[in-house]
């Protein structure tokens, strides 16, 4: 969970090709599914390759999976026990609600985060750091699903989104750590 030292040698790869890797990181978010798919009817199913990662507790059936990515051949799913450091070093784009795997997804500079303010704000913890990783610049936040198409179709493919590796979690950072925690 993007602790401090964990990522000091992240491998950080840009795809040069093929589609734009999104990563939707579920923590069992209310509605996050339902945006993604969305998401995924606006945009070219040939451009972009939709992974869900599931949250540990999260259980879908495999007949709905499959009745899923049927309609909607760029969407795959990842189970909540894959390393999310395997999925990060092939991301373009991770997005997400109140995940720790936004956190993760800190030191890897060229995947753009995108965070989806919070729908249940006060009734699952303080989750306030994220708007000072916005204001830092580390992730973008948006507030609903134009924001959201609009910073998805501004990626730009090996453009640094963090000049700074490990800028949330300095060597210094485990009272920060802690208190997130």
């Amino acid at each position: 969970v993007g602790k401090p030292y964990v990522y000091d040698n992240v491998n950080c790869k840009v795809n040069s090709s093929g589609p734009i890797v999104v990563s939707v990181i579920s923590s069992r978010e209310k509605e996050l599914f339902e945006k993604m798919i969305r998401l995924v009817e606006k945009l070219d199913k040939k451009k972009y390759l939709f992974v869900y990662k599931m949250h540990p507790t999260e259980k879908w059936s495999d007949k709905d999976m499959i009745n899923i990515t049927e309609k909607n051949s760029n969407i795959q799913f990842l189970d909540g026990f894959t390393d999310i450091r395997d999925l990060l070093e092939l991301s373009d784009i991770v997005i997400g609600e109140r995940s720790s795997g936004i956190l993760d997804a800190l030191p890897y500079n060229k995947v753009k985060v995108i965070v989806l303010r919070d729908s249940n704000k006060g009734l699952v913890g303080d989750f306030s750091f994220f708007d000072e990783l916005d204001e830092s610049g580390d992730i973008v936040i948006v507030n609903n699903d134009k924001e959201l198409y609009d910073e998805v179709v501004m990626y730009s493919r090996g453009k640094e989104y963090r000049d700074k590796i490990n800028h949330y979690w300095p060597y210094d950072a485990e009272k920060k750590f802690k208190e997130t925690v």
